[in-house]
């Protein structure tokens, strides 16, 4: 017995329970060495060592690798998988939870990684997330086993460079909450209705570009997605056709995000439009939706944050009421044939950082309170139509504008003086503003400090 210190009271305490001491001790001792292998692979869990049989499994899908990248899985050597790169393990079992092979975009290279995904990493029972994005898998069709990870929370195999239909097989993970597929240029599906409805826990989903112009049961498909869902990627050349169905996005009350862009949608957004309370983001930008403009913003919950209805045949002005849409921060409504004066109100949407109002048919005044409290304004094109820029000579604005577009603006005589207060100016283009000043000496101070 060892006793650091203490006064002789205690001294004598501790010698009249040494008997009790010396049976206590070879007891601790004795649990200590029959739970000590127990503790001791306890222990090496919680360092995050991996399981054999699951770096046996990463190494055989190393194997049916093909990269020119060396560093991309050099790292994939050594006993302890859970220390190589893109994988990560569970603290409190070992087990591989994660699996994140995503190139940086910046660093992408069509031969970052190809050749066939081995079965082996079904292996990784309790893998819920598998990431595959930005790599050139070479045309190579998703593998049906895909659809066996029964804890895959997490899905991304978007601009991989797969093809031919989405397997069906992918409606076997009930429990995915973000799938993306997206930018698969050359990737279809063909009966969404076989697959997509039952992943009932889905809540982003991602499938841009993705060939859906032989799916005639989209609509069908879509409108079964659960409530759940906040997240709609549907952009870019999806080929749907004809106006967007009035119950189509009835049930999809979470939804933060609509992204429909760039197909051959027609016709006025369905009324229900209305009911998605937590819709922040709608894009709609590059299809045929036509009707007036206010009636379009008056089917749209006021809390929207970023409206993008760019290069479609909206008509009408643009409603007095649009100062109530305080939370917009992006408004783009350029190349669509919109008539009349720009409200003055827009210029209370303290939020609003771009404003794309270009080749339109809009005429009027353009005064400074139309940006009274635009503090947070970076972007404004206000090019192709027929305004005047009537601001006082001396005004300054509230912004610093990165990007400036006034083309076919009035803007005569004098060369606008305020924008010696935009430093910040990376693009401008006032071009045939019937400006007939000489360029003045300061412009080129404020060019050389951006």
């Amino acid at each position: 017995m060892f006793v650091w210190g203490g006064n002789n009271k205690t001294m004598a305490k501790l010698t009249s329970s040494t008997t009790h001491g010396v049976l206590v001790l070879p007891l601790c001792l004795l649990l200590l060495y029959i739970f000590s292998p127990a503790l001791s692979l306890e222990t090496t869990k919680l360092r995050g060592s991996c399981l054999a049989s699951e770096r046996d499994a990463l190494l055989t899908f190393k194997e049916g690798i093909n990269t020119l990248h060396g560093s991309l899985l050099s790292s994939w050597e050594g006993q302890d998988c859970c220390r190589w790169r893109g994988v990560l393990c569970s603290n409190k079992t070992g087990h591989v939870v994660k699996l994140d092979l995503r190139v940086d975009p910046d660093e992408f290279s069509w031969a970052s990684m190809s050749s066939d995904i081995s079965p082996s990493i079904l292996a990784l029972e309790h893998l819920n997330y598998l990431d595959l994005s930005f790599n050139n898998f070479r045309g190579r069709q998703i593998p049906k086993f895909m659809g066996s990870f029964k804890n895959l929370k997490y899905l991304n195999l978007s601009h991989a460079g797969f093809r031919g239909s989405v397997p069906p097989q992918l409606g076997n993970l009930t429990k995915l909450l973000h799938l993306d597929l997206g930018r698969n240029y050359y990737l279809q599906s063909v009966d969404l209705v076989a697959w997509l409805p039952r992943l009932s826990s889905l809540k982003h989903l991602d499938m841009r570009e993705v060939n859906l112009s032989a799916a005639v049961d989209w609509v069908q498909a879509l409108s079964m997605l659960p409530t759940s869902l906040r997240v709609l990627h549907l952009a870019n050349y999806n080929d749907f056709h004809g106006p967007i169905p009035d119950g189509l996005l009835g049930n999809m009350t979470s939804l933060e995000e609509l992204q429909l862009g760039s197909n051959d949608l027609v016709g006025m957004i369905p009324e229900t439009m209305k009911n998605l309370h937590k819709l922040k983001v709608l894009d709609l930008s590059e299809n045929q939706i036509s009707g007036d403009i206010a009636e379009l913003m008056e089917r749209l919950p006021h809390k929207i944050q970023l409206l993008s209805l760019w290069a479609n045949n909206l008509n009408g002005s643009l409603p007095n009421w649009i100062e109530n849409m305080t939370s917009l921060s992006t408004l783009l409504l350029g190349y669509n044939s919109l008539t009349g004066s720009i409200p003055s109100g827009i210029g209370k949407l303290t939020n609003l950082n771009n404003l794309d109002l270009s080749s339109n048919q809009l005429v009027g005044m353009i005064l400074e309170d139309h940006f009274t409290s635009l503090t947070r304004l970076e972007m404004l094109d206000l090019s192709n139509n027929s305004l005047t820029m009537g601001v006082h000579p001396n005004w300054i604005p509230p912004f610093k504008l990165k990007e400036v577009y006034l083309s076919y603006c009035k803007l005569r005589p004098h060369f606008p003086t305020w924008i010696q207060s935009q430093t910040n100016i990376t693009f401008l283009v006032m071009s045939s503003a019937e400006i007939t000043d000489k360029l003045p000496n300061w412009f080129w101070n404020v060019i050389s400090q951006t």
